[in-house]
């Protein structure tokens, strides 16, 4: 005949599962402490980097080389520009009545992604030109007349806001900031006075070795 075995408990539920989750966190704090990064402003300076024209002196880095109607002017060391004249444009020679490419866009700087194949005078033939603008971000040591003095020793103009820098969030941990500042970080400090001890304790034993070598000969 069947035989109905009973039910085994064997001891586990869902709500275990917690319980085991909080004693890990509780005997391994430093797993979940992961450094967690503070979002800071930094000068930013400019650049634009343009690739996949088929005009390949329109490829490269353009840098801000003054203003045009307004809004910022880059050129490459090609001399293609890109500036804004009722919408942005690039052009492959340093003059601003032809353009090769263009981007309908009204923005403040010149706009991110793949532009037109739309020029001047036709359609240009081949591949259509990427834009991307491009940070280097600085620390701001604060107003210098019409300036701002940044790390490093570079000054960018208060009225070129928006056009030659932009300010930018960057995320930066704080051992990062205290080395910005000349502080040191807990590890570090922690490691030089290890160092100095060890350097502390050598010159102990050494300066121990000489006067016991000493005394040994003058009693000898």
């Amino acid at each position: 005949p069947f035989e109905e075995k009973p039910v085994v408990d064997w001891g586990w539920r869902d709500s275990d599962a917690e319980v085991v989750k909080e004693k890990v966190i509780s005997d391994h704090p430093e797993v979940i402490k992961a450094p967690t990064p503070v979002q800071i402003p930094r000068v930013s300076i400019l650049s634009v980097e343009v690739s996949g024209a088929r005009l390949s002196a329109c490829n490269g880095v353009f840098r801000f080389d003054g203003l045009h109607q307004q809004k910022p002017l880059f050129k490459a060391d090609s001399g293609a520009i890109i500036y804004f004249n009722r919408f942005w444009k690039i052009n492959g020679v340093f003059k601003t009545s032809s353009w090769m490419y263009s981007n309908p866009s009204k923005s403040s700087l010149p706009p991110e992604g793949e532009w037109t194949l739309e020029g001047s005078l036709e359609i240009t033939a081949g591949s259509a030109p990427t834009v991307k603008l491009v940070d280097e971000p600085f620390r701001s040591l604060g107003p210098q007349g019409v300036s701002l003095r940044l790390q490093g020793g570079r000054t960018v103009l208060k009225r070129e806001e928006n056009k030659s820098w932009r300010w930018i969030d960057v995320p930066i941990y704080a051992e990062n900031e205290a080395a910005e500042d000349g502080i040191e970080s807990l590890e570090a400090l922690c490691a030089r006075l290890e160092r100095e001890e060890a350097e502390d304790n050598a010159e102990l034993n050494f300066g121990l070795f000489a006067t016991s070598t000493d005394e040994s000969a003058t009693s000898s």
